[in-house]
Parts: structure tokens; C-alpha cells; sequence
């Protein structure tokens, strides 16, 4: 599943995750993808976080966040001196029955003062078979 979003921070900030959803086995899942921040202060270092909703209406009203890193071990994403970065993440996920929708929203935020970067669109997935 590839999820282009433009962020809700910044005229030049974007926010490109693409996520590949694996599953390896019927009991559990991993997602991974490439994470791809551009213009943000730089130098620093930033998390990725998630949070979903299971009525799937589109209004993203999920207030869990998860933060996601490279391996079980979290580990923030650094930016150049332009305020780019690149990393790919992955994060083991509980089995989803096939066929369910969730509202699924995606978050960028400051590694050091937890203030919140980038944010996501709303977006729906739906688990495969």
C-alpha cells in the first residue's frame, strides 16, 4: 500500500511515506516502508508516529500514537543541513482479519521536543486477504 500525503506544515514541507505491508506469517504482520522528510530544520532529528480508528469514516479520530523506528529498538530519523532525510522503518503489527477497514493517520514529530512536524491526511486500509 503506498500512501503519498502532503503535509499540513510549512509552504515547502512534504511528507512522503510509502509503506509495503508483509505477512510473513497468519499470526502476525510487519509493516515496513521508506520515510522521506524534506524542508525541516536542520540537523535535527525527528520519530514517526501512527495512531488508527476502527469506524472507517475518514475523520481520523484515533488519539493512540505509536511511534514506529527502524527495528525493535526506536531510533530517530535525521535531517541534512537542507532539512532532508531518509529511512526505512518497520513495525510488527497484530494480526488484522482480512478484509478490515481502518482510518489510518501518519505524524512527524520532533525527536527532542516531541512539538508535532508534519501531519498525514486521513487515509483508509484496507487489511488483504
Amino acid at each position: 500500500m503506498a500512501i503519498p500525503n502532503r503535509a499540513k506544515a510549512g509552504p515547502w514541507a512534504a511528507f512522503f511515506p510509502l509503506l509495503r505491508i508483509e505477512r510473513p506469517e497468519a499470526t502476525d504482520a510487519t509493516v515496513s516502508g521508506d520515510v522521506k522528510l524534506r524542508h525541516l530544520t536542520p540537523f535535527a532529528h525527528y520519530l514517526l508516529q501512527w495512531a488508527s480508528d476502527e469506524a472507517p469514516d475518514h475523520a481520523c479520530t484515533g488519539t493512540t500514537w505509536v511511534t514506529v523506528g527502524p527495528g525493535v529498538v526506536l531510533e530517530a530519523i535525521p535531517v541534512d543541513a537542507d532539512g532532508n532525510g531518509r529511512q526505512t522503518l518497520t513495525e510488527d503489527i497484530p494480526t488484522i482479519p482480512p478484509g478490515t477497514v481502518v482510518d489510518i493517520q501518519f505524524r512527524v514529530i520532533d525527536s527532542t521536543t516531541a512539538a508535532i512536524a508534519l501531519v498525514s491526511r486521513c487515509r483508509q486500509f484496507r487489511s488483504g486477504s
